[in-house]
């Protein structure tokens, strides 16, 4: 049976209450999914790049690892987190009218030897997240999500 993990956003509540603050609970479920979506690819883009969420490569992987990957010819030079691709189709989002959580579903990759793995991604993904921070909001990201705040707030009072 498969178990949800849950991994924290750091600054996620800072960035709500300044959304709350300017919106007066305006917000809805579709600005929250637009900002679930916007989250989630801006988690993956990062990853495809190897950078964390300030933006620097990752940490190499370890030489172990490393020859792992080579084995199972996966490229072992660029450290983007991706080897099934399990771990990148289980990031999801769930929208509210008040809030969105962006995780990882608790479902199962594969080893690679075509094994189902025992370990979730979401706790896959927690472990990774210890050690290279990609699973987090950029300063960025959150004057991103504030404009997207902006122009819904603006097309309610010009609607």
């Amino acid at each position: 049976m498969a178990r949800r993990s849950s991994l924290r956003i750091e600054g996620i509540n800072r960035l709500i209450a300044q959304i709350e603050r300017v919106s007066g609970n305006v917000v809805n479920e579709e600005l929250m999914d637009e900002i679930g979506f916007f989250l989630s690819t801006s988690i993956l883009q990062r990853n495809i790049k190897g950078e964390d969420v300030e933006g620097r490569p990752f940490e190499p992987y370890s030489p172990k690892y490393k020859l792992f990957r080579m084995k199972h010819n996966h490229p072992a030079n660029v450290v983007n987190l991706f080897f099934s691709g399990s771990m990148a189709s289980a990031l999801t989002h769930t929208a509210f009218r008040d809030r969105v959580e962006v995780y990882f579903m608790p479902t199962y990759g594969r080893t690679p030897s075509g094994k189902s793995s025992n370990v979730t991604n979401a706790q896959k993904a927690f472990f990774l997240n210890e050690k290279r921070e990609f699973f987090a909001v950029s300063e960025e990201e959150q004057i991103v999500i504030l404009r997207m705040v902006q122009e819904h707030l603006t097309g309610l009072l010009e609607g």
